[in-house]
Protein backbone atom coordinates (compact mmCIF):
# COMPACT_ATOMS: atom_id res chain seq x y z
CA UNK A 1 0.00 0.00 0.00
CA UNK A 2 0.95 3.49 -0.55
CA UNK A 3 1.77 5.68 2.75
CA UNK A 4 -0.53 8.57 2.91
CA UNK A 5 0.52 12.08 4.14
CA UNK A 6 -1.75 14.54 6.41
CA UNK A 7 -4.86 15.02 5.10
CA UNK A 8 -8.79 16.16 5.68
CA UNK A 9 -10.76 14.46 3.22
CA UNK A 10 -14.80 16.16 3.02
CA UNK A 11 -16.43 13.74 1.35
CA UNK A 12 -15.76 10.96 -0.96
CA UNK A 13 -17.69 9.32 -3.90
CA UNK A 14 -17.58 6.43 -6.03
CA UNK A 15 -19.11 6.47 -9.69
CA UNK A 16 -19.83 4.43 -12.09
CA UNK A 17 -19.46 6.95 -14.85
CA UNK A 18 -17.98 9.95 -15.77
CA UNK A 19 -19.81 13.59 -14.67
CA UNK A 20 -18.15 17.12 -14.66
CA UNK A 21 -17.38 19.13 -11.72
CA UNK A 22 -17.59 22.53 -10.39
CA UNK A 23 -16.06 24.16 -7.03
CA UNK A 24 -14.61 27.20 -5.00
CA UNK A 25 -11.73 27.95 -2.85
CA UNK A 26 -11.17 30.95 -0.55
CA UNK A 27 -7.32 31.88 0.48
CA UNK A 28 -6.70 35.11 2.35
CA UNK A 29 -3.78 35.70 5.17
CA UNK A 30 -2.07 39.57 5.71
CA UNK A 31 -0.61 41.12 8.75
CA UNK A 32 0.26 44.81 9.14
CA UNK A 33 3.37 45.98 10.00
CA UNK A 34 4.71 49.44 11.68
CA UNK A 35 7.74 51.12 12.31
CA UNK A 36 8.89 53.22 15.22
CA UNK A 37 8.74 57.02 16.40
CA UNK A 38 10.32 60.68 17.34
CA UNK A 39 11.82 62.88 19.39
CA UNK A 40 11.21 66.52 20.25
CA UNK A 41 12.96 68.26 17.68
CA UNK A 42 13.26 70.90 15.31
CA UNK A 43 11.17 70.21 11.51
CA UNK A 44 14.02 69.76 9.43
CA UNK A 45 13.30 72.86 6.66
CA UNK A 46 11.38 72.21 3.24
CA UNK A 47 13.83 71.27 0.72
CA UNK A 48 15.78 68.81 1.96
CA UNK A 49 17.97 66.92 -0.05
CA UNK A 50 20.02 64.77 2.04
CA UNK A 51 21.06 65.18 5.47
CA UNK A 52 24.01 62.67 7.39
CA UNK A 53 23.75 63.19 11.36
CA UNK A 54 27.42 61.49 11.71
CA UNK A 55 26.35 59.27 14.44
CA UNK A 56 29.34 57.25 14.33
CA UNK A 57 28.64 56.00 10.59
CA UNK A 58 27.36 57.38 6.97
CA UNK A 59 23.82 57.08 7.87
CA UNK A 60 21.58 59.73 5.58
CA UNK A 61 18.31 60.22 6.99
CA UNK A 62 16.50 59.85 4.04
CA UNK A 63 18.44 56.44 3.24
CA UNK A 64 18.71 57.51 -0.06
CA UNK A 65 22.62 58.84 -0.27
CA UNK A 66 24.96 57.24 2.26
CA UNK A 67 28.34 58.49 2.99
CA UNK A 68 31.07 56.13 2.92
CA UNK A 69 33.62 57.26 5.85
CA UNK A 70 37.57 56.80 4.66
CA UNK A 71 40.35 56.53 6.33
CA UNK A 72 39.70 55.68 10.50
CA UNK A 73 37.39 58.67 11.23
CA UNK A 74 37.03 58.28 15.41
CA UNK A 75 33.55 58.53 17.16
CA UNK A 76 32.76 61.19 19.71
CA UNK A 77 29.95 63.85 21.32
CA UNK A 78 28.52 65.74 18.69
CA UNK A 79 26.56 68.59 19.21
CA UNK A 80 23.35 66.37 18.28
CA UNK A 81 24.60 62.85 19.53
CA UNK A 82 27.61 61.60 18.00
CA UNK A 83 30.10 63.27 15.31
CA UNK A 84 32.58 62.01 13.66
CA UNK A 85 36.32 63.02 14.25
CA UNK A 86 38.60 63.58 11.72
CA UNK A 87 42.19 63.44 12.11
CA UNK A 88 43.50 65.85 9.66
CA UNK A 89 45.60 63.72 8.05
CA UNK A 90 43.29 60.97 6.14
CA UNK A 91 40.12 60.96 7.54
CA UNK A 92 36.83 61.91 5.50
CA UNK A 93 33.57 60.79 3.77
CA UNK A 94 32.39 60.31 0.07
CA UNK A 95 29.03 60.26 -1.56
CA UNK A 96 28.11 59.12 -4.26
CA UNK A 97 26.92 61.74 -7.36
CA UNK A 98 23.27 61.09 -8.15
CA UNK A 99 20.77 63.26 -10.03
CA UNK A 100 18.99 64.65 -6.77
CA UNK A 101 22.13 65.86 -5.26
CA UNK A 102 23.16 67.79 -8.23
CA UNK A 103 21.21 70.88 -6.97
CA UNK A 104 23.03 73.23 -8.85
CA UNK A 105 20.57 72.57 -11.78
CA UNK A 106 18.10 74.20 -9.78
CA UNK A 107 16.64 76.93 -7.50
CA UNK A 108 19.68 77.18 -5.40
CA UNK A 109 21.18 75.36 -2.84
CA UNK A 110 22.02 75.41 1.31
CA UNK A 111 25.05 73.39 2.79
CA UNK A 112 24.68 73.77 6.90
CA UNK A 113 26.47 71.39 9.51
CA UNK A 114 27.93 71.88 12.78
CA UNK A 115 31.81 72.07 12.99
CA UNK A 116 34.24 71.57 15.93
CA UNK A 117 37.79 72.63 14.36
CA UNK A 118 40.79 71.37 15.93
CA UNK A 119 42.68 74.78 14.82
CA UNK A 120 41.38 77.31 12.70
CA UNK A 121 44.43 78.86 10.85
CA UNK A 122 44.92 75.92 9.03
CA UNK A 123 43.60 75.99 5.61
CA UNK A 124 40.54 73.27 5.83
CA UNK A 125 38.01 71.59 3.37
CA UNK A 126 34.57 70.92 4.61
CA UNK A 127 32.05 69.79 2.09
CA UNK A 128 33.32 69.89 -1.74
CA UNK A 129 32.21 68.28 -4.89
CA UNK A 130 35.14 66.32 -6.99
CA UNK A 131 35.04 64.21 -9.44
CA UNK A 132 38.29 62.82 -8.35
CA UNK A 133 40.07 63.04 -11.25
CA UNK A 134 41.11 67.36 -11.33
CA UNK A 135 37.72 68.34 -11.63
CA UNK A 136 36.84 71.08 -8.73
CA UNK A 137 32.90 71.34 -8.30
CA UNK A 138 31.59 74.06 -5.69
CA UNK A 139 33.01 73.69 -2.09
CA UNK A 140 32.50 75.56 1.59
CA UNK A 141 35.58 75.53 3.17
CA UNK A 142 37.62 77.38 6.30
CA UNK A 143 40.96 79.21 6.43
CA UNK A 144 41.48 79.85 3.12
CA UNK A 145 44.83 81.88 3.06
CA UNK A 146 44.55 85.80 2.89
CA UNK A 147 46.06 86.15 -0.38
CA UNK A 148 42.96 84.08 -1.79
CA UNK A 149 40.08 85.39 0.64
CA UNK A 150 39.77 85.70 4.43
CA UNK A 151 42.53 83.78 5.93
CA UNK A 152 42.95 82.38 9.49
CA UNK A 153 39.12 81.98 11.34
CA UNK A 154 37.33 82.63 7.88
CA UNK A 155 34.71 80.81 6.04
CA UNK A 156 34.97 80.83 2.00
CA UNK A 157 32.45 79.25 -0.54
CA UNK A 158 33.45 79.08 -4.33
CA UNK A 159 30.37 78.15 -5.93
CA UNK A 160 32.39 76.76 -9.60
CA UNK A 161 30.12 76.76 -11.86
CA UNK A 162 29.82 74.09 -14.58
CA UNK A 163 31.92 75.99 -17.11
CA UNK A 164 34.61 75.59 -14.30
CA UNK A 165 34.53 79.47 -13.69
CA UNK A 166 34.74 80.25 -9.66
CA UNK A 167 31.95 82.21 -7.72
CA UNK A 168 33.68 83.53 -4.14
CA UNK A 169 32.07 84.36 -1.00
CA UNK A 170 34.30 85.06 2.10
CA UNK A 171 34.35 86.92 5.36
CA UNK A 172 36.65 88.79 7.22
CA UNK A 173 39.50 86.51 9.39
CA UNK A 174 39.09 85.53 13.18
CA UNK A 175 35.87 84.69 13.21
CA UNK A 176 35.76 81.21 13.95
CA UNK A 177 37.30 79.46 16.95
CA UNK A 178 38.97 76.47 18.00
CA UNK A 179 37.78 73.08 19.65
CA UNK A 180 34.19 74.27 20.06
CA UNK A 181 31.11 73.44 17.84
CA UNK A 182 29.97 76.03 15.83
CA UNK A 183 26.84 76.13 13.34
CA UNK A 184 28.11 77.01 9.56
CA UNK A 185 26.12 77.17 6.34
CA UNK A 186 26.41 78.42 2.29
CA UNK A 187 23.68 79.34 0.80
CA UNK A 188 22.93 80.55 -2.78
CA UNK A 189 19.83 81.62 -4.24
CA UNK A 190 20.10 81.11 -8.40
CA UNK A 191 17.10 83.68 -9.74
CA UNK A 192 18.62 86.45 -7.54
CA UNK A 193 22.19 85.52 -7.62
CA UNK A 194 22.40 86.13 -4.15
CA UNK A 195 25.27 84.14 -1.47
CA UNK A 196 25.45 84.37 2.01
CA UNK A 197 28.03 82.91 4.56
CA UNK A 198 26.09 82.23 8.04
CA UNK A 199 27.87 81.61 11.93
CA UNK A 200 25.91 80.37 13.87
CA UNK A 201 22.59 81.57 12.55
CA UNK A 202 23.77 84.99 11.85
CA UNK A 203 25.21 86.18 8.37
CA UNK A 204 28.88 87.29 8.06
CA UNK A 205 29.13 87.43 4.90
CA UNK A 206 26.81 87.87 1.65
CA UNK A 207 26.57 88.82 -2.54
CA UNK A 208 25.62 89.19 -5.74
CA UNK A 209 27.27 86.73 -7.63
CA UNK A 210 24.82 86.47 -10.01
CA UNK A 211 22.60 83.59 -12.04
CA UNK A 212 24.44 80.40 -13.42
CA UNK A 213 24.33 76.57 -13.03
CA UNK A 214 26.50 74.83 -10.19
CA UNK A 215 28.85 72.17 -10.61
CA UNK A 216 27.41 69.60 -8.58
CA UNK A 217 27.05 66.81 -10.60
CA UNK A 218 29.82 64.76 -9.19
CA UNK A 219 30.58 62.80 -6.11
CA UNK A 220 30.13 65.30 -2.78
CA UNK A 221 33.22 65.10 -0.06
CA UNK A 222 33.03 65.89 3.68
CA UNK A 223 36.67 66.71 5.12
CA UNK A 224 38.74 66.68 1.98
CA UNK A 225 39.66 67.71 -1.83
CA UNK A 226 40.62 64.15 -3.30
CA UNK A 227 42.06 66.11 -7.00
CA UNK A 228 42.90 69.30 -8.27
CA UNK A 229 44.64 72.64 -6.81
CA UNK A 230 45.25 72.07 -2.88
CA UNK A 231 44.33 68.55 -2.83
CA UNK A 232 45.50 66.08 -0.46
CA UNK A 233 44.25 68.85 2.43
CA UNK A 234 42.13 67.20 5.43
CA UNK A 235 39.63 68.53 7.91
CA UNK A 236 40.69 67.91 11.65
CA UNK A 237 38.29 68.14 14.22
CA UNK A 238 34.74 67.32 15.08
CA UNK A 239 31.77 67.35 12.35
CA UNK A 240 28.01 66.82 12.94
CA UNK A 241 24.78 67.33 11.14
CA UNK A 242 25.45 68.10 7.56
CA UNK A 243 22.78 68.61 5.33
CA UNK A 244 22.34 69.79 2.02
CA UNK A 245 18.72 71.63 0.36
CA UNK A 246 17.98 72.46 -3.43
CA UNK A 247 17.11 76.52 -2.36
CA UNK A 248 18.84 78.64 -0.42
CA UNK A 249 17.50 78.91 3.50
CA UNK A 250 16.36 82.00 5.11
CA UNK A 251 18.47 83.62 8.08
CA UNK A 252 15.27 82.39 10.18
CA UNK A 253 15.69 79.02 9.43
CA UNK A 254 19.48 78.97 9.55
CA UNK A 255 19.19 81.01 13.26
CA UNK A 256 15.85 78.49 14.07
CA UNK A 257 18.49 75.18 13.12
CA UNK A 258 21.09 77.10 15.42
CA UNK A 259 18.94 77.84 18.28
CA UNK A 260 17.73 74.14 18.75
CA UNK A 261 20.98 73.52 19.79
CA UNK A 262 21.80 69.81 20.75
CA UNK A 263 18.28 68.69 20.11
CA UNK A 264 18.83 68.80 16.48
CA UNK A 265 16.44 68.72 13.88
CA UNK A 266 13.26 66.11 13.57
CA UNK A 267 14.83 63.03 11.56
CA UNK A 268 12.45 63.53 8.16
CA UNK A 269 9.64 61.69 8.38
CA UNK A 270 10.09 58.27 6.16
CA UNK A 271 7.62 58.20 2.73
CA UNK A 272 5.17 55.25 3.49
CA UNK A 273 5.96 51.91 1.50
CA UNK A 274 3.56 49.25 0.93
CA UNK A 275 5.60 45.76 1.77
CA UNK A 276 2.93 43.51 1.26
CA UNK A 277 -0.56 44.49 -0.91
CA UNK A 278 -3.91 43.38 -0.22
CA UNK A 279 -4.76 40.07 -2.07
CA UNK A 280 -7.67 39.45 -4.42
CA UNK A 281 -10.05 36.64 -2.95
CA UNK A 282 -13.08 34.81 -3.60
CA UNK A 283 -15.71 34.32 -1.21
CA UNK A 284 -19.14 33.40 -0.95
CA UNK A 285 -22.41 35.31 0.49
CA UNK A 286 -22.41 35.51 3.89
CA UNK A 287 -18.97 34.94 4.23
CA UNK A 288 -15.93 36.98 6.68
CA UNK A 289 -13.52 38.33 4.14
CA UNK A 290 -10.83 40.63 5.99
CA UNK A 291 -7.85 42.48 3.64
CA UNK A 292 -4.72 43.36 4.90
CA UNK A 293 -1.80 45.91 3.92
CA UNK A 294 1.53 45.89 5.26
CA UNK A 295 3.30 49.46 5.36
CA UNK A 296 6.45 50.81 6.66
CA UNK A 297 7.71 54.47 7.49
CA UNK A 298 7.70 57.04 9.69
CA UNK A 299 4.73 56.86 11.99
CA UNK A 300 2.21 57.91 12.63
CA UNK A 301 0.66 55.58 9.75
CA UNK A 302 -2.49 56.37 8.00
CA UNK A 303 -5.26 53.94 6.25
CA UNK A 304 -7.60 54.73 3.55
CA UNK A 305 -9.48 52.34 2.04
CA UNK A 306 -11.45 52.61 -1.01
CA UNK A 307 -14.11 50.73 -2.70
CA UNK A 308 -14.87 51.79 -5.98
CA UNK A 309 -13.32 54.68 -6.71
CA UNK A 310 -15.38 56.02 -3.16
CA UNK A 311 -13.40 56.82 0.11
CA UNK A 312 -15.02 53.89 2.22
CA UNK A 313 -16.49 55.67 5.40
CA UNK A 314 -14.13 54.39 8.65
CA UNK A 315 -12.19 51.87 6.85
CA UNK A 316 -9.07 54.10 8.63
CA UNK A 317 -6.94 50.70 9.55
CA UNK A 318 -4.27 48.24 8.17
CA UNK A 319 -6.65 45.92 7.85
CA UNK A 320 -10.10 45.81 6.52
CA UNK A 321 -12.70 43.29 7.72
CA UNK A 322 -15.71 42.54 5.70
CA UNK A 323 -17.92 40.76 7.88
CA UNK A 324 -20.89 39.11 5.88
CA UNK A 325 -20.20 40.13 2.50
CA UNK A 326 -23.21 40.31 -0.33
CA UNK A 327 -23.06 40.31 -4.13
CA UNK A 328 -23.11 44.30 -4.01
CA UNK A 329 -19.64 44.08 -1.80
CA UNK A 330 -17.83 42.47 -5.20
CA UNK A 331 -15.65 45.05 -6.37
CA UNK A 332 -12.11 46.91 -6.14
CA UNK A 333 -10.54 47.93 -3.59
CA UNK A 334 -7.16 49.25 -2.55
CA UNK A 335 -5.93 51.72 0.52
CA UNK A 336 -3.71 54.94 0.47
CA UNK A 337 -1.25 54.92 3.25
CA UNK A 338 -0.14 58.07 4.60
CA UNK A 339 2.18 60.28 6.99
CA UNK A 340 3.96 63.70 6.97
CA UNK A 341 6.36 62.93 4.42
CA UNK A 342 3.81 61.44 1.34
CA UNK A 343 1.24 59.02 0.17
CA UNK A 344 1.47 55.47 -1.20
CA UNK A 345 -1.31 53.76 -2.87
CA UNK A 346 -1.73 50.08 -2.65
CA UNK A 347 -2.28 47.72 -5.54
CA UNK A 348 -5.88 47.15 -6.08
CA UNK A 349 -7.53 43.76 -4.79
CA UNK A 350 -10.36 42.28 -6.29
CA UNK A 351 -13.32 40.75 -3.99
CA UNK A 352 -15.53 38.04 -6.27
CA UNK A 353 -18.74 37.33 -4.07
CA UNK A 354 -20.45 34.16 -5.51
CA UNK A 355 -23.58 33.75 -4.56
CA UNK A 356 -24.44 30.46 -2.36
CA UNK A 357 -24.56 27.45 -3.98
CA UNK A 358 -27.66 25.14 -3.74
CA UNK A 359 -27.07 21.25 -3.36
CA UNK A 360 -27.25 19.86 -6.37
CA UNK A 361 -29.10 16.34 -7.50
CA UNK A 362 -26.36 13.28 -7.16
CA UNK A 363 -25.28 12.56 -10.73
CA UNK A 364 -26.54 9.29 -12.05
CA UNK A 365 -24.27 6.19 -11.58
CA UNK A 366 -23.29 7.02 -8.10
CA UNK A 367 -22.92 3.00 -5.93
CA UNK A 368 -21.13 4.62 -2.51
CA UNK A 369 -21.29 7.77 -1.17
CA UNK A 370 -19.18 8.52 2.36
CA UNK A 371 -20.17 12.19 3.35
CA UNK A 372 -17.95 11.39 6.41
CA UNK A 373 -20.44 13.75 8.53
CA UNK A 374 -19.33 12.30 11.87
CA UNK A 375 -19.13 8.62 10.78
CA UNK A 376 -18.23 6.41 7.49
CA UNK A 377 -21.76 5.57 6.77
CA UNK A 378 -22.54 4.92 3.00
CA UNK A 379 -25.66 6.96 2.45
CA UNK A 380 -26.68 4.63 -0.15
CA UNK A 381 -25.87 1.63 1.89
CA UNK A 382 -24.02 -1.53 2.15
CA UNK A 383 -20.30 -0.10 2.38
CA UNK A 384 -19.26 1.91 5.53
CA UNK A 385 -15.87 3.21 5.66
CA UNK A 386 -14.73 1.85 8.71
CA UNK A 387 -11.63 3.80 10.85
CA UNK A 388 -8.32 2.52 11.38
CA UNK A 389 -5.79 4.16 13.77
CA UNK A 390 -6.68 7.51 15.16
CA UNK A 391 -8.43 8.54 12.50
CA UNK A 392 -11.23 11.34 13.33
CA UNK A 393 -13.76 13.63 12.37
CA UNK A 394 -12.74 17.52 11.83
CA UNK A 395 -14.50 20.67 9.95
CA UNK A 396 -14.90 19.89 6.17
CA UNK A 397 -15.76 21.56 2.90
CA UNK A 398 -18.93 20.52 2.95
CA UNK A 399 -20.08 19.98 6.53
CA UNK A 400 -17.35 18.09 8.75
CA UNK A 401 -14.45 15.80 7.09
CA UNK A 402 -12.57 13.02 7.94
CA UNK A 403 -9.10 13.76 9.32
CA UNK A 404 -5.73 12.01 8.82
CA UNK A 405 -2.36 12.17 10.64
CA UNK A 406 -0.30 10.45 7.46
CA UNK A 407 0.96 8.02 10.29
CA UNK A 408 -1.15 5.15 10.49
CA UNK A 409 -4.66 6.67 10.57
CA UNK A 410 -6.77 5.44 7.32
CA UNK A 411 -10.33 4.00 6.36
CA UNK A 412 -11.22 0.85 4.56
CA UNK A 413 -14.64 -0.28 2.96
CA UNK A 414 -14.99 -4.17 2.45
CA UNK A 415 -15.06 -5.40 -1.12
CA UNK A 416 -18.54 -5.92 -2.55
CA UNK A 417 -20.05 -6.09 -6.39
CA UNK A 418 -21.43 -2.74 -6.03
CA UNK A 419 -17.42 -1.23 -5.80
CA UNK A 420 -16.44 -3.48 -8.51
CA UNK A 421 -17.24 -0.58 -10.08
CA UNK A 422 -14.35 -1.75 -12.81
CA UNK A 423 -16.14 -4.19 -14.99
CA UNK A 424 -19.05 -1.35 -15.63
CA UNK A 425 -18.79 1.03 -18.30
CA UNK A 426 -17.10 3.62 -16.74
CA UNK A 427 -15.47 4.54 -13.21
CA UNK A 428 -15.48 8.03 -11.47
CA UNK A 429 -13.94 8.81 -7.97
CA UNK A 430 -14.43 12.45 -6.65
CA UNK A 431 -13.45 13.90 -3.16
CA UNK A 432 -12.73 17.10 -1.66
CA UNK A 433 -8.96 17.35 0.16
CA UNK A 434 -7.37 19.43 2.15
CA UNK A 435 -3.77 18.11 2.35
CA UNK A 436 -1.43 19.22 5.54
CA UNK A 437 2.20 18.78 3.13
CA UNK A 438 2.61 17.98 -0.38
CA UNK A 439 6.26 16.55 0.30
CA UNK A 440 5.68 13.01 0.25
CA UNK A 441 3.10 10.60 -1.45
CA UNK A 442 -0.32 10.41 -0.41
CA UNK A 443 -3.16 7.80 -1.49
CA UNK A 444 -6.72 9.51 -1.93
CA UNK A 445 -8.37 5.65 -2.13
CA UNK A 446 -7.19 2.22 -3.50
CA UNK A 447 -8.24 -0.95 -4.34
CA UNK A 448 -6.31 -3.23 -2.21
CA UNK A 449 -6.76 -7.16 -1.05
CA UNK A 450 -3.28 -6.66 1.50
CA UNK A 451 -2.01 -8.88 0.61
CA UNK A 452 0.00 -7.61 -2.46
CA UNK A 453 -2.65 -6.98 -5.12
CA UNK A 454 -2.67 -3.55 -5.48
CA UNK A 455 -5.80 -2.16 -7.99
CA UNK A 456 -6.62 0.95 -9.22
CA UNK A 457 -5.56 4.24 -6.94
CA UNK A 458 -5.64 7.84 -6.73
CA UNK A 459 -2.94 9.54 -5.51
CA UNK A 460 -1.20 13.00 -4.67
CA UNK A 461 2.51 13.65 -5.20
CA UNK A 462 3.87 10.52 -6.51
CA UNK A 463 7.74 10.99 -7.15
CA UNK A 464 9.05 13.11 -9.56
CA UNK A 465 9.95 10.96 -11.51
CA UNK A 466 6.45 10.10 -12.17
CA UNK A 467 4.71 12.99 -11.58
CA UNK A 468 5.77 15.30 -8.74
CA UNK A 469 5.26 16.90 -5.52
CA UNK A 470 1.96 18.58 -5.16
CA UNK A 471 0.74 16.90 -8.76
CA UNK A 472 -2.33 14.63 -9.15
CA UNK A 473 -1.85 11.21 -10.33
CA UNK A 474 -3.80 7.65 -10.72
CA UNK A 475 -3.19 4.10 -11.70
CA UNK A 476 -5.74 2.47 -13.42
CA UNK A 477 -3.97 -1.35 -12.27
CA UNK A 478 -6.15 -3.90 -14.51
CA UNK A 479 -7.23 -7.36 -13.46
CA UNK A 480 -4.40 -8.77 -15.29
CA UNK A 481 -1.81 -6.39 -13.13
CA UNK A 482 -0.96 -4.26 -15.94
CA UNK A 483 -0.73 -0.29 -14.74
CA UNK A 484 -2.44 2.38 -16.59
CA UNK A 485 -1.22 5.76 -15.59
CA UNK A 486 -2.59 9.25 -16.14
CA UNK A 487 -0.76 12.40 -14.37
CA UNK A 488 -0.91 15.93 -13.86
CA UNK A 489 2.49 18.43 -13.99
CA UNK A 490 3.60 19.29 -10.22
CA UNK A 491 2.30 22.29 -8.16
CA UNK A 492 -1.26 21.82 -9.05
CA UNK A 493 -2.14 21.62 -5.33
CA UNK A 494 -2.13 23.53 -2.19
CA UNK A 495 -1.79 23.09 1.32
CA UNK A 496 -4.12 23.93 4.26
CA UNK A 497 -7.17 24.89 1.26
CA UNK A 498 -10.07 22.77 -0.10
CA UNK A 499 -9.54 21.36 -3.34
CA UNK A 500 -11.77 18.93 -5.44
CA UNK A 501 -9.92 16.14 -7.46
CA UNK A 502 -11.83 13.15 -9.30
CA UNK A 503 -10.66 10.72 -11.78
CA UNK A 504 -12.86 9.39 -14.74
CA UNK A 505 -12.30 6.76 -17.15
CA UNK A 506 -14.89 5.83 -19.79
CA UNK A 507 -14.15 1.70 -20.38
CA UNK A 508 -15.91 1.62 -24.15
CA UNK A 509 -13.69 4.72 -25.18
CA UNK A 510 -10.50 4.61 -23.12
CA UNK A 511 -10.73 8.07 -22.48
CA UNK A 512 -9.32 8.92 -18.72
CA UNK A 513 -9.24 12.29 -17.35
CA UNK A 514 -7.74 13.90 -14.34
CA UNK A 515 -9.75 17.06 -12.67
CA UNK A 516 -9.48 19.71 -10.06
CA UNK A 517 -11.55 22.47 -8.58
CA UNK A 518 -13.78 20.92 -11.57
CA UNK A 519 -11.33 22.03 -14.46
CA UNK A 520 -9.47 19.35 -16.78
CA UNK A 521 -5.64 18.99 -15.41
CA UNK A 522 -5.01 15.56 -17.54
CA UNK A 523 -6.69 13.58 -20.27
CA UNK A 524 -4.96 11.00 -22.12
CA UNK A 525 -6.84 7.41 -23.73
CA UNK A 526 -5.37 4.43 -22.23
CA UNK A 527 -7.00 1.69 -24.11
CA UNK A 528 -9.93 -0.26 -23.07
CA UNK A 529 -9.56 -2.86 -20.39
CA UNK A 530 -10.88 -3.74 -16.63
CA UNK A 531 -9.83 -2.21 -13.87
CA UNK A 532 -8.85 -3.90 -10.89
CA UNK A 533 -11.37 -2.57 -8.54
CA UNK A 534 -12.54 -5.97 -6.94
CA UNK A 535 -10.71 -6.10 -3.48
CA UNK A 536 -11.19 -3.98 -0.45
CA UNK A 537 -11.51 -0.45 -0.66
CA UNK A 538 -8.99 1.89 1.14
CA UNK A 539 -9.17 5.78 1.78
CA UNK A 540 -6.13 7.29 2.80
CA UNK A 541 -3.52 4.81 2.53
Amino acid sequence: MNSSSPTLLAYLSVLTRCINFTAFSVFLSLSSLFSAASAACLPPPAGLVAGWPLEGDGSEVLDQHPAVLLGSPASGQGMVGQAVIFDGINDSARVAASPPLNVGTGAGLTIELWIQPSDVAQLRPLVEWNNGRGTIGAHFWIAVPTAFTGGPGSLFGNLVDISGVSHQISTSTGLLRSNVFQHVALTYDRASGQAALYLDGNTVAQTNLGSFVLQTSTDLYLGTRPSGVFSGIWFKGGMDEVALYDRALSGAELAAIFNAGSAGKCPPARPPQVTAHPQSVTALVGESVQLDVTATGTPPLTFQWWFEGQAKAGATNASLLLPSVQLTDAGEYWVVVANAGGAVTSQVARLEVIPLPQCVRSPAGMVAWWPLDGTGDDWLGGSPLLTEGGAGFVAGRVGQGLGLDGVNDYTRAAASPKLNVGVAEGMTVEAWIQPAQLASLGTVVEWNDSRGQIGAHLTISVPSAVSGIGSVFANLMDTTGVPHQIGTAPGLLRTGVWQHVALTYQRTSGETALYLDGVVVSQTNLGVFVPQTTSDLYVGV
